[in-house]
């Protein structure tokens, strides 16, 4: 009997405890990992460009203003030459009220080639678009709808393509691509991983995504309890995919925030950091 309730208590430690570790200390952490991107398109010019990619802050209850000030620091300090956000920053826009103060902390991101985002589906549902294009444009980050840039890096041309949502906006991936080159290193945002399946017809190198937040909640040996629609082929990580115009590859960013579930486990809060790497002679 003595070591049947020993057992017991010894299960209950450990639930409670991994309780504990993924509603009160996993979510305040932060991995910042570091990916190198080789490409034939890159030149000399681009070789040791740096790209940060941050994703789904999901602010609200469950993230804080303070704890964005904590990452947009922590982001300053790895000296990125330019920042990409792949959408979803607030949770419920239909029930927010610090836009201002979203906005004072997102402008203090730097990067000499600037700061660009694109929406998530908790952009176009909510409060629709337009509290997010606010905050954006108070913050002076440019957003990407369905329409690509081109930014001149001493000479040498780095192409930036963003999408609209794919699960609740209107993607119009022709009008994104029209006029960019295939010789270009392009990267593409683009808030659902899956959907590199049906872009792989357009010239891009490198698909940055989330919206899966790695799964959020995983276990040993099972991995992922949920993946949302359209980050269920590529719920996490790095692939490299092939039989498109250029070979392409996606990252799909494990995120900052949390939805559905005040919870994370074995899915750690990202930043990730792309260098670029050229192949030319």
């Amino acid at each position: 009997m003595k070591i049947l309730i020993g057992l017991l208590l010894c299960m209950v430690f450990v639930i409670g405890g991994i309780y504990l570790y993924a509603r009160f200390i996993e979510p305040k952490r932060l991995d910042i990992t570091s990916h190198h991107i080789s490409s034939e398109s890159i030149g000399e010019e681009l070789d040791g460009f740096k790209i940060i990619q941050f994703s789904d802050t999901h602010i609200g209850e469950d993230y804080s203003i303070e704890q964005l000030d904590e990452l947009v620091q922590r982001i300053n300090e790895v000296e990125p030459d330019l920042i990409v956000f792949t959408g979803d920053l607030i949770e419920d826009s239909s029930d927010f009220d610090k836009e201002d103060k979203v906005a004072e902390s997102l402008s203090r991101l730097q990067a000499p080639y600037g700061t660009y985002a694109i929406s998530g589906n908790r952009e176009v549902g909510g409060a629709g678009i337009s509290p997010y294009e606010g905050i954006l444009a108070k913050a002076g980050i440019n957003f990407l709808r369905n329409e690509s840039i081109t930014i001149d890096v001493n000479g040498e041309s780095l192409v930036i393509v963003g999408l609209d949502d794919y699960m609740l906006g209107e993607p119009q991936p022709e009008s994104a691509f029209a006029g960019v080159a295939a010789e270009d290193f392009t990267v593409t945002l683009v808030h659902e991983p899956d959907v590199v399946e049906d872009l792989k017809s357009y010239p891009f190198d490198l698909q940055l995504s989330g919206h899966s937040h790695g799964g959020q909640v995983r276990l040993p040996i099972i991995g992922d309890l949920y993946t949302p629609p359209l980050a269920e082929k590529y719920p996490v990580g790095r692939y490299e995919i092939e039989g498109g115009i250029k070979p392409i590859t996606l990252y799909v960013n494990r995120g900052i925030g949390m939805a559905r579930v005040p919870y994370r486990f074995l899915s750690i809060p990202e930043v990730s950091v792309f260098t670029l790497e050229s192949e030319q002679d």
